[in-house]
């Protein structure tokens, strides 16, 4: 076994466009299984798979599948609510979940949009909805370009699924369209729109640059450097500081400055990403759960766990990670991956994927339809199919997102395995043909074990996590010890072998000093929750238009508690084998029993909304009370950050 803190680079062209040091392995050649089987079960049974029939966008008569619509169903002329952003998140979602699960139902409506993109194929490259092709601003009629960037990654997984060259030339065609576009025309500033919608075409500009990369790499055109150029001037002419207070502007533009290093050959490129995200970090993201205080923007004052995050930013949060890591080969990226995923996503559903709600908080005792301290008010948590327009359409891509952060094929035509969960791969690498059977119930256990079947050797490369403490890993019946350090391992298998992986990990205390030092509880890639009983009240059943009925739930934690938690105590561990869905509170499959005080003056605030964190230590009364904790994403209701008292024995987390 050897070491290396990153995956090492191919050789690199002296000019042109560099290749990736990685690249995640195409949809459908990871099969997911065991509780993240399971997910995906539950997705395409649940709210998403049903959208036609449940969202005003998703009907059959929207513009992009009857592109010369004038107006929506409902008389509304706005070219937003004939065809936007929403049908292709829609789509996006789909086609992944569609590629990773074979559904057919998802496969045959993806077809259905797929045949209308090639039919309304203009002359100049445009594509789709006629009142997409020109929109009011102060520079008279213009394209909004946004939602086909959108499409744009469709399209890409589309040709990577099939090598059908009419999709590689409807890419190159509508690239080359914007290329063609004279400058007044092409992506105005946000101050000449008279509507918002228009705005996001330049907020998320550069977010088709890593397909047009791709399709220079298929054609050698070079309109499309032009273009990328083109991009980025535009995204330099604002100040980022307002647009990037938007949590999903956020999520896809800190990767903005890492996706010039390809052709700038800079490596200072790839660093402005990574210092954007960290510096943004340091101030909104002081919580668990892998995610920053913007409950639509940030705030200043506002970055206390009660802030929520939109479940947009999650999903093109860990699709920006998973860029960055097939960019440098670091192992970080995949850390934080996973901590949106094993400790987030799940609570921005119901357990059985029929509801979701737009935000979710780290400290967030109530979820219902009352306004709370959030940029935005309203009905913000509650559980619903039929609200949270952006987010009710972006989700599908989640778990697919995730699965294509697991493994990836490096430059020298070898094999890595970046994130980890329950699945099978099926590849073929240059070498030949490659199946790893990976058994684990990660991130509830942190033993994993692979299952090689190879038509030749290979080198495998394994992520070593930032929490792990070491551990072992024997090859062979040869035992290796796991350095306490993130990076990775590379072993060379060959057909029959099996690696089996044991990462240390402990029971650690991770501090958030500007939120008034507080603490949460982490073990492994899990961080915890108080183990609140959840309260779940039927708020109001819907119909869709196929007769199906829907459930829209309020849930609250039955009389709940705010403890400070008492750092000199011992923590004990009580693990149960995973089944089903993991992420419920009763099926959580790890529980730590823990130790605190009643903290007089701490709970629910204004505006329905859990207190901030009192400064530690603070004021207690009574005696030591017992606490139960199990991983946050189990948690729709919750408490994960608590003021402390005793002896601290702090961890860290990247």
């Amino acid at each position: 076994m050897k070491f290396s803190e990153k995956i090492p680079p191919a050789e690199r062209p002296a000019g042109g466009i560099l290749p990736p040091v990685m690249t995640p392995l195409p949809l459908g050649a990871v099969k997911p299984l065991g509780w993240l089987g399971e997910q995906f079960r539950l997705t395409v049974n649940g709210y998403f798979s049903h959208m036609e029939d449940i969202s005003f966008f998703m009907r059959e008569d929207n513009g992009w599948l009857v592109p010369g619509a004038k107006e929506s169903p409902d008389g509304n002329p706005s070219y937003a609510r004939i065809a936007w952003e929403e049908q292709m998140y829609w789509l996006r979602g789909a086609y992944k979940l569609a590629l990773v699960t074979g559904d057919e139902k998802l496969t045959a409506i993806c077809d259905k949009y797929f045949d209308a993109f090639f039919a309304s194929r203009r002359p100049d490259g445009y594509f789709g909805p006629d009142c997409l092709y020109a929109i009011d601003s102060e520079n008279g009629p213009v394209p909004d370009v946004w939602p086909h960037f959108v499409a744009a990654e469709i399209l890409s997984d589309l040709y990577d699924a099939t090598k059908d060259e009419r999709v590689l030339d409807l890419l190159h065609g509508f690239f080359t369209f914007c290329a063609d576009l004279p400058e007044d025309k092409f992506i105005p500033p946000r101050d000449r729109h008279f509507r918002w919608q228009g705005v996001i075409q330049n907020d998320r500009c550069c977010d088709a640059v890593p397909v047009i990369h791709k399709v220079f790499r298929l054609t050698g055109d070079e309109k499309m450097i032009e273009l990328c150029r083109r991009l980025e001037t535009i995204n330099d002419r604002e100040p980022r500081e307002k647009i990037e207070a938007h949590v999903v502007n956020f999520a896809e533009r800190f990767r903005y400055p890492a996706q010039r290093y390809p052709l700038s050959h800079d490596p200072e490129d790839f660093e402005r990403s990574r210092r954007r995200y960290e510096s943004h970090i340091e101030k909104w993201g002081q919580m668990p759960g892998g995610l920053w205080a913007a409950d639509e923007n940030t705030r200043e004052g506002k970055t206390d766990p009660r802030q929520a995050t939109e479940t947009c930013a999650m999903s093109e949060a860990v699709k920006s990670f998973t860029y960055l890591a097939s960019l440098s080969g670091e192992s970080v990226w995949s850390d934080r991956s996973e901590r949106i995923m094993f400790n987030s996503y799940p609570a921005s559903h119901t357990p059985d994927y029929t509801g979701l709600h737009y935000l979710t908080a780290d400290n967030q005792p109530t979820l219902d339809a009352l306004d709370h301290d959030y940029d935005n008010k309203g009905m913000m948590t509650r559980y619903s199919a039929f609200e949270y327009r952006c987010c009710q359409h972006n989700t599908g891509m989640a778990w697919p997102n995730y699965v294509s952060s697991t493994f990836a094929e490096t430059a020298d035509g070898s094999l890595a395995a970046l994130s980890f969960a329950p699945c099978e791969v099926d590849y073929r690498l240059p070498s030949g043909r490659v199946r790893i059977v990976e058994e684990t119930d990660y991130p509830f256990v942190t033993d994993i074990s692979f299952r090689i079947f190879s038509d030749s050797p290979f080198s495998f490369a394994v992520r070593i996590p930032s929490w792990c403490e070491g551990g072992s890993a024997v090859l062979r019946g040869e035992r290796s010890g796991i350095p306490a350090r993130p990076g990775f391992m590379f072993f060379d298998v060959a057909d029959g072998d099996t690696l089996d992986i044991s990462f240390k990990a402990s029971v650690r205390f991770d501090r958030y000093p500007l939120n008034n030092d507080c603490v949460s509880v982490g073990l492994g890639p899990l961080d915890f929750s108080l183990k609140y009983r959840e309260k779940w009240t039927a708020a109001e059943i819907r119909t869709d238009r196929a007769g199906r009925e829907w459930t829209d739930w309020d849930v609250e934690a039955e009389d709940p508690i705010f403890p400070a938690l008492d750092l000199s105590s011992p923590v004990t561990v009580k693990r149960k084998d995973v089944t089903g869905n993991p992420f419920t509170p009763d099926s959580a499959p790890v529980e730590l029993s823990a130790s605190g005080y009643a903290v007089p003056g701490w709970g629910m605030g204004e505006e329905n909304t859990v207190d901030p964190v009192p400064p530690s230590p603070p004021a207690t009364e009574g005696g030591a009370i017992p606490l139960r904790l199990v991983p946050l994403g189990c948690m729709r209701v919750r408490l994960s950050c608590f003021p402390h008292v005793g002896e601290p024995n702090f961890g860290g987390r990247s």
